[in-house]
């Protein structure tokens, strides 16, 4: 297999001449081993170790099992090594799970009966025992598998483990807070650790078509959490009152949208789709909606404080953008714009910067250079 490989990679090299060139091969890996230059092995080399760890755990496993009649070792470890990979990257092993399970006590079954006879020294065995233990071991599977799939099951009992070894490993208990909750929240200050899925709704909105519907932003993420550092300023002229045109790049409409609040759930901002129009058509309050120019957080206020309405309505742009015309747009960003939204912190490595340029270097406008990136992120990547 390996020499099959190793001739393969060397695009015809002599079936006399491989050995050299394997050996030369492992050498140099050798040495990038003992310097901690891992990401530069050869995929020959790679191959090489995998199918010596195979052979290894293969005539363990052989050993073990056919000789000294011992499975359970080898049946834990694989589920800690199963559930490791499953907690710590992006593999599902729920299957892989079952399927161990199921083969390891089917072994530890058969092995058990093998023992008890060697251990009895009995004189005569019916012929097909095994078969008819592995039946019996199997319907035993099959129906404790049923009845604990269909029996009531408690939720989880202990928080998730993985943000505190993260958080151990990286030295910072700082964001262990106790359990949080998925879902809806205005104070993003403190993240991470524990948590229970919270799928309550929040908010009805009533509209045309489906959108994304902003409540509120923030502009920095202080290594625990997100937070507000742009100053706030709220003022009723920042919402779009210009006649709305629309150009090569995009479409926009002024449509109209309602909001009606969940079970007493109540925020002091409001939600919405698109961008604002500063025409309101909420008739049971005639207070304006003022808008944060930074953050485009929008609330209803009575004097100096905001309002938290159970159900309101208002307009506001519906924006449908056109790919060819996105592809043609040019220009600067506008001052604001790269002030408070495009600040990078001093620590960003420069291999990030790298990949950014490697990404686009083949994209010639700003809307193909954007999709690249958005391409790169768009699929599963495991990094060690």
């Amino acid at each position: 297999m390996v020499v099959s490989i190793f001739y393969s990679k060397l695009g015809g090299v002599s079936p006399f001449e491989w050995m050299t060139l394997f050996l030369s091969d492992l050498t140099s890996n050798g040495w990038r081993i003992l310097t901690g230059n891992w990401y530069e092995l050869s995929d020959v080399f790679r191959s090489f170790l995998f199918l010596v760890l195979l052979s290894i755990m293969s005539f363990l496993l052989f050993y073990w099992t056919v000789h000294l009649r011992r499975i359970f070792f080898f049946l834990f470890f694989t589920v800690v090594y199963v559930a490791v990979i499953d907690t710590f990257t992006l593999y599902d092993a729920t299957f892989a799970i079952i399927r161990i399970f199921g083969i390891g006590f089917l072994l530890l079954g058969l092995i058990t009966m093998y023992r008890t006879l060697e251990a009895h020294h009995f004189s005569k065995v019916p012929r097909y025992l095994p078969i008819r233990m592995s039946i019996v071991i199997t319907g035993a599977l099959l129906l404790t598998g049923i009845v604990g799939t269909l029996a009531p099951k408690p939720g989880p009992q202990w928080e998730d483990p993985v943000p505190f070894l993260q958080s151990a490993v990286t030295g910072d208990l700082s964001n262990q807070s106790g359990t949080q909750r998925i879902g809806y929240g205005d104070n993003d200050e403190q993240l991470g650790g524990g948590f229970l899925d919270d799928d309550t709704p929040v908010f009805l909105g009533s509209i045309e078509r489906g959108m994304y519907w902003r409540g509120e932003t923030k502009d920095f993420y202080s290594g625990v959490g997100l937070q507000n550092t742009t100053p706030e300023s709220f003022n009723e002229n920042t919402l779009m009152d210009e006649p709305v045109d629309s150009t090569n790049a995009a479409e926009r409409e002024v449509r109209e949208a309602g909001v009606q609040m969940y079970n007493q759930i109540r925020f002091p901002h409001l939600f919405y789709p698109g961008e604002l129009y500063s025409s309101m058509i909420n008739e049971n309050n005639s207070d304006p909606i003022v808008l944060d120019e930074y953050t485009a957080r929008a609330e209803i206020r009575s004097g100096d404080d905001p309002l938290s309405l159970e159900q309101y309505s208002f307009e506001f742009v519906d924006t449908s953008y056109n790919i060819d015309g996105l592809k043609n747009v040019s220009g600067n960003d506008p001052d604001e714009v790269v002030e408070y939204y495009t600040q990078l912190p001093d620590t960003v490595p420069e291999r990030v910067f790298e990949l950014a340029a490697e990404l686009t270097e083949d994209a010639g406008n700003r809307y193909d250079q954007a999709k690249a990136i958005e391409d790169h992120f768009a699929w599963p990547r495991i990094y060690v």
